[in-house]
């Protein structure tokens, strides 16, 4: 396999086995990223902060700690380019073009920023819900139904059989 077109590249297909290698590979990124970074902070000043019990800047004193962030916050920006290199390759697959990014990404991202900006929203007028909105209600429901749908598109359903225009099938004389 070719690594470099398989993270980095948007042209060509993938299966959906490489797709799903690629979110164990990222889930295991993340949860070494958080570990090594709880533990160069130390869980005690981390949840002092949270809890407010410590001032934020407890944590900005640890420079060893600050630099671990910015490499994993480089990471994980790499991360997530190779994370929509993958998608788009997979949407070739289903012989669909990069622009269904914009229904199964964009939408959702804006119909829960409306659905959290009315969280918070009511949370700002001491309100406990949001129960009273019925558009941001319909907002996170239409989202969901959307990630959902993508979901099954990406990474449950086959590839188109045979070469489409988007490249040769990647499981040719598997099938």
């Amino acid at each position: 396999m070719n690594w470099g077109h398989y993270l980095f590249s948007f042209s060509g297909r993938i299966n959906r086995a490489k797709a799903w290698l690629f979110i164990l590979v990222a889930i295991g990124f993340e949860i070494i990223a958080i570990a090594l970074i709880a533990s160069a902070f130390g869980l005690g000043h981390i949840a002092g902060v949270i809890q407010n019990k410590e001032p934020p800047t407890a944590l900005t004193g640890n420079v060893v700690a600050l630099i671990m962030c910015m490499i994993v916050g480089v990471a994980f920006l790499v991360l997530v380019f190779s994370a929509f290199a993958v998608v788009v390759k997979r949407l070739h697959d289903r012989n669909k073009s990069a622009w269904w990014l914009v229904v199964f990404y964009l939408i959702p991202f804006i119909l829960n920023g409306y659905r959290f900006s009315t969280v918070l929203d009511a949370m700002h007028r001491g309100q406990m819900t949001y129960a009273g909105n019925p558009i941001a209600t319909a907002a996170g429901g239409i989202a969901a139904l959307i990630s959902l749908w993508a979901f099954v598109e990406i990474y449950c359903l086959s590839g188109t059989n045979g070469d489409n225009r988007y490249g040769p099938d990647p499981l040719a004389g598997r099938r």
